[in-house]
């Protein structure tokens, strides 16, 4: 693949996004910082997607098993999953989210939303084209599993 004599040096693309994407994040996650751990947020996101054991859970987390049967037993204890027998298995539990976990992935996400839209509201026409124009890459970005 050639690159384009206007392509940006890739070392300081990856810089400055990586930059404004930690500040964004930051600014968006003290929206709704206090009411839930950053490992609790990520645990209700995944189980979104369905049942998962508390192994996959760690697994997906990156954390010791002990580390999470103790950050599900808080959701637990919040109503926000519950555990269910396994299908496939009468042995094995899976971690369930609740009714009351994705009110509270809502409460979450509407809360950076309004956040990300007043900050989207200060940029000038031309800067919010800009970005709806590099929403297709962003999102490619997003979903790739290429780890560096």
């Amino acid at each position: 693949m050639s690159t384009s004599p206007i392509s940006p040096d890739t070392d300081a693309l990856a810089e400055q996004l990586e930059a404004a994407l930690v500040v964004l994040w930051a600014d968006l996650l003290a929206h709704t910082a206090g009411d839930l751990s950053r490992t609790g947020a990520s645990v209700l996101n995944t189980l979104r997607d369905g049942p998962r054991r508390i192994t996959e859970l760690a697994a997906i987390q990156n954390v010791a098993q002990p580390t999470m049967t103790v950050a599900v037993q808080r959701l637990e204890t919040r109503g926000l999953v519950s555990r269910e027998r396994a299908a496939d298995d009468r042995r094995a539990t899976n971690v369930v989210l609740t009714d009351a976990g994705r009110a509270k992935l809502a409460g979450r996400h509407a809360a950076r939303a309004a956040a990300l839209q007043a900050r989207l509201a200060a940029l000038s026409d031309d800067e919010r084209a800009a970005l709806h124009a590099a929403l297709p890459a962003l999102s490619t970005l997003a979903s790739s599993q290429d780890a560096a």
